[in-house]
């Protein structure tokens, strides 16, 4: 969560991972962004933010982050 409330959520399904984002000041959610589309089943996936909104995401996915 940034400064301003809004927030990051990561998550698996059907085998990629996805993002969406909460947005404090309209008290909505984006819609959701398929972030990765590689062959191979990802897994794992964390997300951080930053004070200003910032947010990087990372999984594993076979042998690699």
């Amino acid at each position: 969560m940034d400064g301003f409330g809004n927030a990051m959520a990561v998550w698996v399904q059907d085998s990629h991972i996805w993002a969406n984002r909460f947005v404090a000041g309209t008290l909505s959610l984006e819609d959701a962004t398929q972030i990765e589309v590689s062959a191979g089943t990802a897994s794992n996936p964390q997300v951080a933010m930053d004070g200003s909104g910032n947010a990087m995401a990372v999984w594993t996915q076979g042998n690699d982050v």
